[in-house]
């Protein structure tokens, strides 16, 4: 699963933490971590979920950083859908 690497940071920083310390925190080498985020890799459903748990994040956080792209796409079909 691919993230937004943007919105991902953004959380990393509103918890006071930089990339290095957060991979740390959920047992991921800070390279691995940064490829996954420059969608050189994917993040699996367990990272994600760690993700989650780690920052804290809420339902509506969480979707739009890993569903997000997903998301907007089936909003657009339905949009054409519509019309």
């Amino acid at each position: 699963m691919v993230a937004n690497a943007n919105k991902l940071k953004g959380k990393i920083a509103e918890n006071g933490l930089n990339i290095k310390t957060f991979a740390d925190k959920i047992s991921m080498c800070e390279v691995t971590f940064r490829r996954k985020m420059m969608h050189e890799g994917s993040f699996t459903i367990e990272e994600s979920l760690e993700v989650k748990e780690t920052l804290g994040l809420n339902y509506s956080d969480y979707m739009e950083i890993f569903y997000g792209d997903k998301l907007e796409s089936k909003s657009r079909e339905q949009n054409n859908f519509e019309l």
